[in-house]
């Protein structure tokens, strides 16, 4: 399988004829492909939507996931071995995902139900991450639904991705803006209130008045900046609906303290997201305008499905919470 994973190999892939790919897959006498060989190729064609480049004005040369589905078509007309798995049908929704093509991502969702699979993490996520690569916010939403269904909680890839649909879908149709940001706080409060936490975990918020965002996707720093402010106006008296709690909040006793120590005096808000852009790219000699900077942490540039949209690429997290706390509040948060 590491094999496959290679890159040179993805992009030798390319230049094979899919009948010769076919011959090595069924047409040997021995041995017969196993579900573990089909899931193989399977997973690779969709790793070669990550490791080629679309071609400017023509996407890809393949369409790699249409030749990911027909390997997975293969294994469901082989033997008994070689019919799709768990782990077959979530590498297909991956490959879907990757190529942007929601529909067929969800119809194979619906069909490892009717043959009886329950889908996992794995293939609820990619799902999700197919239904924002698709723009289908609604569909994200019945994703979530589904997986309360089958009580398969979150991690930080749906939440991710789910709130990154959300927040597109906000961009993009403002006659639904308000909808939008009830269902952005609706799965936001409803990580919040999972068990176990998969935000505002220890040590992730020490008190009210320190939350630590660094190293956050900007789907959720922002979702966590909101839910903050909100907490806040709560333990003010400002805002009469109760939100779930933190996870250093573990008691009603604590919470009534906290309670009485906001109405009782002022405090400071600090939000720590790390070194911002500028800073990055003079510790490691690059620049803003230019390629992708190295973080001075030495990480790579940020992954697609840890951003909001294409544009704030280059941008850290600092800057995007500035401008944020700057922009989306009346009067402004932070100096403009």
């Amino acid at each position: 399988v590491d094999a496959w994973e290679s890159e040179s190999l993805v992009a030798a892939m390319a230049s094979t004829a899919r009948q010769e790919l076919w011959a090595q897959l069924g047409d040997r006498p021995t041995p017969a492909p196993d579900v573990r060989s089909y899931t193989a190729v399977i997973s690779a064609f969709g790793k070669a939507m990550r490791n080629e480049r679309p071609k400017e004005g023509s996407g890809y040369a393949v369409e790699w996931w249409r030749v990911a589905l027909e390997v997975l078509d293969r294994s469901r007309q082989g033997a008994p071995a070689a019919r799709p798995n768990l782990f077959a049908y979530s590498a297909a929704i991956s490959a879907c995902a990757r190529g942007g093509q929601w529909r067929p991502a969800m119809n194979l969702l619906d069909e490892m139900e009717f043959n009886g699979m329950l889908p996992d993490l794995v293939a609820y996520n990619a799902a999700l991450h197919a239904c924002r690569a698709g723009g289908q916010w609604r569909c994200a939403l019945s994703t979530l639904r589904r997986m309360d269904a089958n009580n398969q909680p979150m991690d930080i890839i749906s939440l991710t991705d789910a709130l990154g649909s959300l927040h597109t879908a906000r961009m993009l149709e403002p006659e639904n803006r308000a909808i939008l940001e009830r269902q952005m706080d609706t799965v936001f409060e409803r990580a919040v209130a999972q068990q176990p936490p998969i935000v505002f975990a220890p040590p992730c918020l020490d008190s009210p008045e320190e939350v630590q965002l660094s190293g956050m996707p900007i789907p959720i720093a922002r979702a966590v900046v909101l839910y903050t402010l909100r907490r806040i106006l709560y333990l003010r008296g400002v805002l009469k609906r109760a939100l779930p709690r933190p996870g250093h909040v573990v008691s009603d006793d604590e919470e009534e303290l906290e309670i009485r120590q906001y109405r009782d005096a002022q405090h400071s808000l600090t939000f720590i997201t790390g070194v911002g852009v500028a800073h990055a790219g003079a510790a490691n000699g690059g620049t803003r305008n230019g390629k992708k900077m190295t973080r001075a942490s030495g990480r790579k540039p940020r992954a697609k499905n840890m951003r909001l949209d294409d544009m704030d690429q280059d941008v850290s997290l600092k800057d995007y919470v500035v401008t944020m706390l700057a922009s989306e509040f009346d009067p402004p948060l932070v100096p403009k």
